[in-house]
């Protein structure tokens, strides 16, 4: 039998909050300085238009994350309203 989403909620198979990603964790911050370090040394090596190229697919690939990210949150959006509706059924349908 399928449970209504009252019945997960009170059960605690859905939580009613929203766990948030907290920026600057130590972790965070330690891998942060890691890459930096990284990117440091692979440009003190290259050609000036090497370093060129290397700008350009660092932008494309934090452009190509922050879309991913965009879509994600949209469809986390989606996912929350689509429940919100389904709760204001269940709840029409108890009353």
């Amino acid at each position: 039998m399928k449970k209504s989403i009252l019945q997960a909620v009170f059960e605690g198979d859905i939580l009613p909050w929203e766990l948030k990603y907290k920026r600057g964790t130590p972790e965070n911050m330690e891998l942060f300085h890691l890459l930096e370090a990284e990117r440091a040394y692979f440009e003190s090596s290259m050609t000036p238009e090497d370093k060129s190229r290397f700008d350009a697919y660092h932008s494309l690939y934090l452009s190509c994350i922050a879309e991913e990210n965009d879509h994600g949150q949209y469809q986390s959006f989606l996912l929350g309203m689509c429940m919100g509706m389904d709760l204001m059924m269940e709840k029409n349908v108890m009353i």
